[in-house]
């Protein structure tokens, strides 16, 4: 009996002039799993197994992750489902982290290298010119945009959902 049949019982019983054989509960609406599905998907942007949505949706609605944090770490490969142990698994090393910092360092060292090159050799130092050095800039942002959203970002969140995971499955 769910909280809301017996509430529903709860209310008919204190009733004055109400016999409960008059009175037809009618289930509530249970929704399909494929609407489940649907449901998750369009708010989450995830489409995953029932088994994964029920885990996803503890993170999201338990362990207050938002969506974009889960759906990040979840795109980025980190976040997996194992098929053999029926969980979440964080398939994550920290080596990945320092790579992703060092590529960020390396790009940002020859773009800065190239720019000053850029401005020394053609002697640069007016309006006009400085476009080429603007060009190499958003050239830079387009390049580095790629490497935090799916490298760097999504790994700032995963040790905060191991924690959530070991508690859910410990």
């Amino acid at each position: 009996m769910t909280i809301q049949e017996k509430t529903n019982l709860q209310i008919i019983n204190k009733a004055k002039n109400v016999a409960q054989r008059d009175v037809i509960i009618l289930p509530a609406d249970k929704k399909s799993e494929a609407q489940l599905q649907a449901e998750f998907f369009q708010s989450t942007g995830i489409w995953c197994s029932r088994l994964e949505r029920i885990e996803l949706e503890y993170l999201i609605n338990e362990c207050d992750f938002s969506v974009q944090k889960v759906y990040r770490v979840r795109q980025a490969g980190f976040l997996k489902w194992d098929k053999d142990l029926n969980r979440l698994n964080i398939n994550y090393s920290k080596f990945f982290n320092y790579f992703m910092f060092l590529i960020f360092v390396l790009v940002s060292l020859i773009f800065s290298w190239a720019a000053t090159e850029i401005m020394d050799t053609y002697k640069i130092h007016k309006w006009p010119d400085n476009l080429i050095i603007l060009l190499s800039l958003i050239t830079y942002g387009l390049l580095i945009y790629p490497l935090a959203r799916y490298g760097i970002e999504p790994t700032r969140h995963i040790d905060d959902l191991a924690v959530a995971l070991k508690k859910r499955y410990s």
